[in-house]
């Protein structure tokens, strides 16, 4: 329950900047699965973005210590901004993995963070199923402001049409010692921007020894 009280705290507008937190155990929830479908179950992805002006995001530090977040399930394929987290801002994930992931949603969506801004996401792993329509990663689906992805990797499919990336969708950071064997295909449309690192890069993004063997 640790998880929902995060993400019902940060909805609140508490964003623990400067604060953090250290996972010490694999979690798995409900009986094995993380259902944010289930509204009885009450989680939701930790922050939340509507607009510039109109947004709670997560801006603390997380240290994942080599753990992993299992079966986070999510689907409904009308809502934006999906992943463990819908918004960060300033944070730093480190060290964390997230396995058996199954995502369906529409627009931003990642398997651990749907939109970052300033973000340093290091020594992180996703594997799992991810659907969506625009914005959609392995990792990270949208990033609005230069964050960082260092020493991590996914091994996903994902079915998405637009902006669809391995380790993120659309990004202008920079993406170091990295890599994604994922599957991508859209089972809707053909699609558009898609890459087996970045879907969409907007503003010259770095990338350093990345790998992709996405097919």
């Amino acid at each position: 329950k640790d998880l929902i009280n995060l993400s019902n705290n940060v909805s609140n507008g508490n964003s623990y900047l400067n604060k953090y937190f250290s996972v010490i155990n694999d979690i798995n929830f409900n009986n094995g699965a993380i259902d944010s479908s289930a509204t009885s179950f009450g989680f939701n992805p930790i922050g939340s973005y509507v607009t510039n002006t109109n947004n709670k995001p997560f801006s603390g530090t997380i240290k994942g210590n080599g753990f992993a977040i299992a079966n986070y399930k999510f689907s409904n394929n009308t809502i934006d901004n999906v992943g463990l987290f819908g918004y960060t801002k300033d944070a730093t994930i480190r060290n964390l993995g997230i396995s058996n992931i199954n995502i369906s949603a529409r627009n931003n969506v990642g398997g651990l963070v749907a939109i970052t801004n300033n973000t340093t996401i290091d020594s992180c792993f996703v594997y799992g199923f991810i659907s969506g329509v625009r914005n959609v990663g392995g990792l990270v689906g949208f990033d609005t402001v230069s964050s960082n992805i260092n020493r991590s990797f996914t091994n996903t499919t994902i079915d998405a049409q637009t902006n669809v990336g391995g380790i993120a969708g659309s990004f202008k950071g920079s993406i170091s010692n990295s890599y994604s064997n994922s599957e991508i295909y859209s089972s809707v449309a053909p699609s558009n921007s898609v890459g087996g690192i970045i879907g969409l890069y907007s503003a010259n993004p770095t990338l350093t020894n990345v790998y992709s063997a996405c097919k």
